[in-house]
């Protein structure tokens, strides 16, 4: 169940903005990313990273960090549903 009116327009952009980051590292061969080092790459904070993630029912391991590809799934999935 996606319902993208109970995010902001921002918070979409950022998802878009994070899902276009993690497919280029995923070609790099890259398989986990930290809140911190996403936000760095994304020029934000790792708490808007977090939020951001979690507003589409999305968490990572403080220990291994964010499974990028998973991630990715996961933002294409809720970006790319269909309205309704």
């Amino acid at each position: 169940m996606n319902n993208k009116d109970a995010i902001s327009e921002k918070t979409l952009g950022r998802l878009c903005v994070y899902r276009r980051l993690l497919n280029n590292l995923k070609e790099e061969g890259i398989d986990a990313i930290y809140s911190h080092e996403l936000a760095d790459m994304a020029g934000g904070s790792a708490a808007q990273v977090r939020r951001d993630l979690m507003s589409i029912g999305y968490s990572g391991s403080p220990t291994k960090g964010y499974n990028i590809e998973e991630l990715a799934r996961s933002i294409g999935s809720f970006i790319d549903a269909p309205e309704g």
